[in-house]
């Protein structure tokens, strides 16, 4: 008894028999047709699409049987002769495939595609494994870029740094260094996981992603949008003297990025609540704060600059920051309820401060700041 095997194979054959049936047929009825039907000159243009055709799908003996009648029906249709024409296109349609192959890394079948096409036209000038090469040297790259420019999921930079070695081994005229050019286009991804982090409140994880490649890849210089998301980070974190210190590699390093106002907004609003208001990097950050940060932000980072300038005991200073931010706030009426309820209190709260500034008291105590931490 045959097995089930051999009779899928069978049933396989006997469908591609009936499949050939088919379009033999098909063919037979369509010349038919066309013979009767169509006038000599189109004709002999369907005989040469329908050659080109077979030509590129490898059918080197129908495309020529085709061209043939073709040049039969028209002798000036065709620039050269039917199985040139044929073997030609059949080649440059292996040499196509060969492309796909090398790029994706499939030597053998790459090597062999390229070896049928110069059998096939030996005007065909290459050596198949110089080409190879250079294909598959373009495929890393390819590779490597995606690798290092993606934005979600696990980090590639170490992939993508392997395959622009690996390309650059293969195909030496791609003249880069891969840590640099893997990095150079890993930094917009990488800012765009650190911003996404920060923007859902997570400041661990933006700033673990940058300490993972600067631990990763220690020879890499981090770009400056790293340190300003470490210094905010620090700062929230009650560590002032490290996000200082961070604030002074950003500057030192990077003298010409503008560092953004909500950075130095946080860092003077965590150096007043955690008792280093006074500092005069803190007073200074709280001045760029209010200096750089735009119209709808402004009066906030105002506050803050009032709340440094009241623990450096410059009392007006101070005063005329909380007013304004008492102003912005009377005129905030697009608030949902509880957002109104909070706002209601901070300027009760800041009223208060006022008063007790005008008086010569200094309403800030240890646990006032505390609780203002998460404000």
């Amino acid at each position: 008894m045959a097995s089930a095997l051999e009779n899928g194979m069978d049933d396989a054959r006997e469908s591609d028999l009936e499949h050939h049936a088919e379009v033999s047929l098909e063919r037979q009825v369509c010349g038919f047709c066309q013979q009767q039907m169509w006038p000599q000159a189109d004709l002999a243009v369907f005989y040469q699409a329908q050659g080109l055709a077979l030509a590129y799908r490898g059918e080197v003996e129908a495309a020529t049987a085709a061209l043939e009648q073709a040049q039969r029906l028209n002798a000036d249709l065709l620039p050269r002769e039917p199985r040139t024409i044929a073997e030609h296109l059949a080649a440059v349609a292996l040499l196509n495939q060969a492309r796909g192959l090398a790029k994706q890394g499939n030597q053998a079948e790459a090597l062999a595609n390229f070896a049928a096409a110069q059998a096939l036209d030996p005007a065909i000038a290459l050596d198949p494994q110089t080409r190879y090469n250079q294909l598959r040297a373009i495929g890393l790259i390819t590779q490597g870029q995606q690798q290092a420019t993606q934005s979600h999921g696990d980090l590639k930079l170490t992939e993508a740094i392997a395959a622009f070695a690996e390309a650059q081994a293969l195909d030496p005229s791609h003249h880069y260094d891969p840590h640099q050019k893997a990095y150079h286009l890993a930094v917009p991804g990488l800012i765009q996981r650190s911003q996404r982090f920060v923007s859902q409140g997570d400041w661990q994880a933006a700033l673990a992603l940058w300490e993972q490649v600067e631990t990763e890849h220690p020879g890499l210089e981090l770009p400056p949008e790293c340190h300003s998301t470490r210094v905010k980070y620090l700062a929230y974190q009650g560590h002032i003297a490290a996000a200082l210190a961070s604030l002074a590699v950003l500057q030192s390093q990077f003298p010409t990025f503008e560092i953004p106002a909500q950075v130095y907004n946080a860092l003077a609003w965590a150096g007043a609540t955690y008792g280093d208001g006074t500092h005069p990097t803190i007073q200074q950050a709280a001045e760029q704060a209010v200096a750089l940060a735009d119209d709808d932000r402004k009066p906030l980072y105002q506050n803050t600059r009032g709340l440094c300038y009241a623990l450096a005991g410059k009392v007006d200073e101070a005063i005329a920051d909380f007013e304004t931010f008492l102003d912005w706030a009377s005129r905030q009426d697009n608030l949902d309820e509880a957002d109104q309820t909070e706002l209601q209190q901070q300027c009760q709260q800041h009223q208060g401060w006022i008063e007790a500034l005008r008086a010569g008291e200094n309403p800030f105590t240890t646990d006032l700041l505390l609780s203002l931490r998460s404000q």
